[in-house]
């Protein structure tokens, strides 16, 4: 709990920072992506935060998510339509996430020198980067001795 606690804190400074509202169900959002294991679907966090005394509306959900995605908390899997936390709170664009086939965890890498090749390589063929997160799939180390 205690590694939660610190990044819904740092998530909670930024706003503060930059004047931005830390509304609840930002903050539910956040804390759903941060507690979990595994890459959540948009209906799986609705799912995880809505009662039977309090329903959410999936338009809200998808707002809190693509605030965080807009600030760098959250990154959007495209190959699972799933959002993960950013296990570094704003990371650079020195990472790349790994995806076990098997089990779906998923795992923040961070490397320098993956991100300067394919720059390189955009660079030599002028090319302009808008967006870029690198999936790699595999078996994760619990996956392969099964």
């Amino acid at each position: 709990m205690m590694v939660l606690s610190k990044q819904l804190q740092q998530a909670q400074q930024y706003c503060e920072q930059h004047a931005l509202r830390l509304t609840e169900p930002r903050q539910r959002v956040l804390d759903a992506l941060l507690s979990s294991k595994k890459p959540l679907g948009a209906y799986e966090v609705l799912q995880m935060l809505s009662t039977p005394e309090h329903t959410i509306k999936p338009p809200t959900v998808y707002r809190a998510i693509e605030f965080w995605l807009e600030h760098g908390f959250v990154h959007k899997l495209e190959s699972l339509n799933a959002y993960m936390a950013c296990c570094q709170s704003q990371c650079t664009e020195n990472f790349c996430i790994f995806i076990c086939k098997t089990c779906q965890t998923a795992i923040e890498l961070v490397n320098k020198q993956l991100p300067l090749a394919v720059r390189q390589a955009m660079s030599q063929q002028q090319l302009v980067m808008t967006r870029s997160l690198t999936e790699i799939h595999g078996l994760c180390k619990a996956c392969q001795t099964c």
